[in-house]
């Protein structure tokens, strides 16, 4: 979103909801601004359509980011069509094939089955094994929900500074290496 979109978008916000102070300083502009920046201005409009159609308040910034991964998950398989796919994979594929097996199964359901995929064909309580796998599904799925409302250049900085911290933690770590020699 440019920040002439952006213009346009808050412009929206304060039609949509003219009681609201959303937008009442400067600071306030770009603090949203920093947030939607890398957000689709067309997706950002679905989203407040959304919004305005479901609720009588002003959309807070995490509101319009929801939304807009809301629509975007629109198609992603539920966590019982993955286990589905899972028992395929495993009828398919069975113990002498994991690679095969696990290289078959979509996103997330492949990094949950990455390394569980063998023990899940040699396992003969389906219902234990299901309930854990639907469990794992869920807690995938809310990361990645969580991913995809972090904007990129936060995500950013964050591997910048874990970056910079692993260095720093690799020097000190040579430095007492040397200091016990």
């Amino acid at each position: 979103m440019t920040k002439e979109q952006f213009l346009k978008y808050s412009l929206m916000i304060k039609a949509y909801f003219p009681n609201s102070n959303a937008f009442n300083n400067r600071m306030a502009m770009d603090l949203w601004f920093e947030m939607l920046q890398e957000v689709n201005f067309d997706a950002a409009c679905v989203a407040l359509k959304r919004h305005v159609a479901t609720s009588k308040f002003a959309p807070t910034v995490n509101d319009i980011l929801i939304a807009v991964a809301d629509n975007n998950t629109v198609g992603i398989q539920t966590a019982s069509d993955a286990w589905n796919d899972v028992l395929e994979a495993i009828r398919k594929f069975g113990v002498y094939r994991v690679e095969e097996g696990v290289n078959s199964l979509n996103e997330p359901t492949r990094s949950i089955m990455r390394n569980q995929f063998r023990d899940y064909c040699l396992s003969e309580n389906k219902v234990a094994d299901k309930a854990h796998f639907l469990k794992m599904y869920e807690i995938y799925s809310k990361r990645d929900q969580t991913e995809r409302l972090l904007p990129e250049s936060f995500k950013n900085d964050v591997k910048s500074l874990t970056d910079k911290l692993a260095n720093i933690l690799a020097i000190e770590g040579n430095k007492k290496d040397k200091e016990e020699q």
